[in-house]
């Protein structure tokens, strides 16, 4: 039992880190496949979802900072037990975007190229952020044709400036727009 302890201790104190700061990164990808990716060939009905599950809509004038000059809505939404945070902005475009508030933007990577069936099309860097870009294919949930969606995330090298913001546009407005992409295969 004495060595039970010492090493029970020892494996809390010698914990890596990034399983605990991961928790934060994880509620907040599941947001993202969620909200943006399951919805987004019909990104009408993201607003009553997340208002469902406590998601706040922002006053118009409060959500244009986030917008970008755009039209669309945007809503605050905080998980109760990780205080992650993160706002959800749906365009009249048909785009979605979700903004990982306090995210480590590596980790939230590592858990996209992880866990999305995904194509890396490119990153750059632009001034001080990093814009990773992606195609994506995601088993529909309820049994529908799978999901394709090109993907961004940007974010900023800076110390001072932690978060992530993640911009899905669907398939059929990116064909529509002309461009030609390389879509990963089914699994």
């Amino acid at each position: 039992m004495k060595y039970l302890v010492y090493f029970g201790t020892i494996l809390l104190v010698l914990l890596p880190t990034k399983l605990i700061a991961g928790a934060k990164e994880e509620i907040q990808f599941a947001g993202i496949e969620a909200y943006c990716i399951t919805h987004i060939n019909n990104t009408d009905v993201i607003g009553d979802f997340i208002s469902q599950v406590g998601g706040k809509k922002l006053p118009q004038k409060m959500a244009k900072g986030y917008l970008e000059g755009r039209e669309g809505d945007a809503w605050y939404k905080q998980d109760t037990t990780t205080k992650a945070a993160f706002i959800l902005m749906t365009m009249d475009d048909g785009s979605c975007k979700f903004f990982a508030i306090g995210a480590n933007p590596r980790e939230l990577i590592e858990l996209i190229e992880r866990n999305l069936n995904q194509y890396r099309i490119a990153s750059e860097d632009i001034g001080s952020q990093t814009r990773n870009i992606y195609t994506i294919r995601h088993p529909h949930p309820r049994g529908g044709p799978d999901i394709l969606a090109l993907a961004t995330v940007d974010f900023s090298r800076l110390g001072s400036v932690d978060g992530a913001i993640l911009s899905l546009l669907p398939k059929s407005t990116v064909t529509k727009r002309g461009v030609e992409l390389k879509w990963p295969t089914k699994k």
